[in-house]
């Protein structure tokens, strides 16, 4: 558990790094698919000292069809409803990398198109086929449950997963790991994401993966937050437990994936000072199925002064066979009661 614990702390540093003055600008953060966005990094000049070069998560969440190199680049999203994260990695005088989020609309399906009259002849009389089955509805969230999304004001700070830990981050995964959005729901209005992890490649870098909900004020240069940012006091609300929905994704071929939820913690050494009523609650390897099954983390005791991270996800190599595996999460909400006992 040491090592493994080794493993995050290393790759928080890496990520988050002290405050700067680098940021991106983007023409949009919401794009449709195949519309070119364009990207500009300011506060850093490319030269002989000195490179830029931009990446991002997942081959196939888009293109860079003018190049990958340069301080202005042109991204094209190729699907709707995806959450994809651009890169520009720093190296030179300057060495970081600094990520920003992109949310491609979800497009809506097009009607099917007339099919034309058939041609005359015999009648022949089609083969019968199963009707598919009818899809589960979609369910609400109870009213009395409040979505991490909703803990702070969106005016002036956002809730997102935008903490990249392990082979989550493209440099250490080379793309193994992978986060969308909208692709497996429970809830109407849950805000539901689906974590994939080729860890049959095994070209990966650090034999875990970990993407973190973050506390992001409006306007921040790092599009992380690890401590950089203040967190939200939740000390007042009489939160008692963190409720979260998950199972193992339907094209997943781990069908009983172990996996790590937490609540907390996530802040780099150097900012520690700045939180010190940070907490952390984990609930240690838990095994998902392919049905929904509600995961509970117990806040009873936990400081909710200083939330920054209110939700992690990690899943280890370590703790699963070497086949590639998709989890589904939905309905991340704060509750106050505390966790039934099992």
């Amino acid at each position: 558990m040491l090592r493994y614990l080794v493993f995050v702390s290393t790759a928080s540093l890496l990520i988050a790094q002290g405050p700067s003055q680098v940021q991106i600008k983007p023409s949009t953060t919401t794009p449709h698919a195949n519309e070119t966005v364009e990207l500009e990094v300011i506060g850093v000049t490319a030269g002989s000292m000195q490179s830029i070069r931009w990446d991002s998560s997942g081959k196939d969440k888009g293109s860079f069809p003018k190049g990958t190199v340069g301080p202005k680049v042109d991204f094209v999203p190729a699907k709707g409803g995806e959450i994809v994260i651009i890169y520009c990695i720093l190296q030179g005088v300057r060495t970081e990398t600094v990520p920003i989020t992109l949310t491609v609309a979800q497009e809506k399906a097009a009607a099917q198109e007339k099919a034309p009259p058939a041609p005359a002849g015999p009648a022949t009389k089609p083969a019968e086929q199963a009707p598919p089955p009818p899809p589960q509805p979609l369910e609400s969230l109870p009213a009395d449950l409040v979505k991490i999304a909703d803990i702070v004001d969106p005016s002036r700070a956002l809730v997102v997963p935008s903490g990249f830990m392990g082979d989550a981050i493209p440099e250490f995964g080379k793309g193994a790991a992978r986060l969308t959005g909208g692709t497996d729901c429970k809830f109407r209005d849950g805000g539901c994401y689906s974590i994939t992890y080729e860890m049959a490649r095994r070209d990966f870098s650090k034999s875990f993966t970990a993407y973190a909900w973050q506390v992001l004020p409006q306007g921040t240069d790092t599009g992380y937050n690890f401590g950089q940012s203040p967190g939200v006091d939740l000390s007042r609300m009489g939160y008692r437990s963190l409720r979260v929905s998950a199972r193992s994704a339907p094209d997943s071929m781990l069908k009983s994936p172990k996996v790590e939820f937490k609540s907390g913690g996530n802040i780099d050494a150097q900012f520690a000072s700045a939180h010190t009523h940070s907490y952390i609650v984990s609930t240690g390897p838990k095994t998902l199925t392919e049905s929904w099954q509600e995961v509970c983390l117990d806040l009873s005791r936990a400081d909710l002064r200083d939330v920054v991270s209110p939700l992690t996800v990690v899943i280890s190599s370590a703790l699963n066979p070497p086949v590639n595996v998709a989890v589904s999460i939905d309905g991340a909400v704060f509750s106050k009661d505390v966790c039934p006992r099992r």
